[in-house]
């Protein structure tokens, strides 16, 4: 028997609503020319998804909820493709967050002047 994310449920629906919002305040941002300041809500809510990934598997690896008995040695956890393409973005959210900058003045008052 296998058990996925979706089927596990629970908290596993808050990865795909922060994933959503993250997406949603990012496209917002990136439109009024602010991307930048969307870092620390890309960061807080990857370390919430990772947090809360990595703790629904030690959980499940520790005490899992079987609704009968299987013995310990015939339990195996492993992840599936879907969920190492979460952690692969979640991954470089945070490699890449940090670097987003603020653009520079000389930059924004160039491009007022062209356009103005």
């Amino acid at each position: 028997m296998t058990l996925s994310g979706a089927k596990i449920g629970g908290i596993f629906w808050l990865i795909l609503v922060l994933a959503v919002i993250k997406l949603a305040i990012y496209i917002y941002f990136k439109f009024k020319k602010a991307a930048y300041q969307t870092r620390l809500i890309l960061l807080a809510g990857s370390i919430l998804s990772l947090g809360i990934i990595a703790y629904q598997s030690i959980k499940v690896m520790l005490f899992p909820d079987i609704p009968f008995y299987i013995p310990s040695a015939l339990i195996n956890f492993r992840i599936k493709p879907g969920a190492w393409g979460t952690l692969a973005g979640l991954a470089m959210i945070l490699a890449s967050a940090p670097h987003m900058k603020a653009p520079r003045k000389d930059k924004i008052e160039i491009e007022k002047s062209e356009t103005g």
